[in-house]
């Protein structure tokens, strides 16, 4: 629910003109660079002492970068990028949690399964994420048609139709086993790039809604970690995190940036804007749920990346 609410903020505050200027670059980052990411993280976490499925698991885990923490430090913090740069961070940072979501998904099978790695699994991804932007897309433009037509008794309402459009997007790509969470993606952005009723008062409503789901985030990771446990993967933990934002993020964006001529500095600069947020630590709690062996082991070392993220 809190994915949901926080990547429906994120596709309506987003033009798509400035999508559309930087969706090679955005969409390169957010599938290759998030497995990676993945990869090198996982490597790096093999190397310190974790086994070779916690190592994947976690670098599936902390894979994507946050899409709140992103738009906080460039929206809130009031810089002026160029518009290039700017538009890529904030597009990647919402249309990436999505491949995260499904790699964690496969490492959790993988880790309760051993022979559930086959080549025919990864293939899955691309169809994933396929069907997740025809159903966004779809729904989002059926939303519209609604919006348009529905007369609420009350404007109060309006926000409660386009939660419900996005949940049903998210429901209804998940049931045709495609990607919830690109499916939301790509509603927001179809809701957010219309004439709606009412838009700014909705991109209030929904903005609010983001926040406070990042907030409970928060919250929920305080209330789930304890302190005695944190102790034992605290070397891990720090270790990960430096990794990640010093040699592993900055790489990626080389490798996916480089080749479309990219200047280095803009490259050092989306390379070091690879903030962790609230997403983590949804996807960190999912192996635990699922009751996957080392599960506790791997949240507790995302706790730290999140943090010193935040701190970065």
């Amino acid at each position: 629910i809190y994915l949901v609410l926080i990547l429906l903020d994120g596709g309506m505050i987003t033009p798509w003109r400035a999508a559309l200027q930087v969706i090679l670059p955005a969409w390169i980052l957010a599938t290759v660079g998030v497995a990676l990411t993945a990869g090198l993280l996982g490597l790096c976490a093999w190397v310190i002492g974790l086994g070779w499925t916690e190592a994947m698991l976690l670098g599936a885990v902390v894979s994507s970068t946050d899409a709140a923490a992103v738009l906080a430090v460039l929206r809130g913090g009031r810089l002026h990028l160029q518009p290039r740069v700017g538009n890529t961070l904030e597009v990647e940072s919402c249309g990436n949690d999505p491949m995260a979501m499904i790699l964690t998904l496969i490492m959790i099978a993988v880790a309760k399964t051993p022979d559930a790695l086959r080549w025919t699994l990864w293939l899955g991804v691309p169809l994933q994420l396929a069907v997740g932007a025809a159903v966004g897309v779809a729904v989002g433009y059926a939303g519209i048609a609604v919006l348009r037509q529905v007369r609420p008794p009350t404007v109060g309402l309006y926000p409660a139709l386009t939660l419900a459009t996005a949940f049903l997007s998210f429901g209804a790509a998940t049931l045709l086993e495609g990607s919830g969470l690109l499916s939301v993606y790509a509603t927001a952005l179809v809701l957010g790039n219309s004439d709606l009723p009412y838009r700014s008062g909705l991109t209030r409503v929904h903005e609010s809604l983001a926040w406070m789901s990042q907030i409970a985030l928060f919250v929920m990771l305080g209330l789930l970690v304890f302190p005695s446990q944190l102790l034992p993967v605290a070397g891990m933990g720090l270790a990960s995190a430096l990794f990640l934002a010093f040699v592993a993020r900055p790489l990626v964006a080389l490798l996916c940036l480089w080749p479309l001529r990219f200047p280095s500095r803009e490259i050092g600069y989306i390379g070091w804007i690879g903030l962790r947020g609230a997403v983590p630590i949804i996807l960190g709690a999912m192996p635990v749920l699922a009751g996957v062996p080392g599960a506790e082991r791997v949240f507790n070392i995302v706790f730290f990346i999140v943090v010193v993220s935040t701190v970065l």
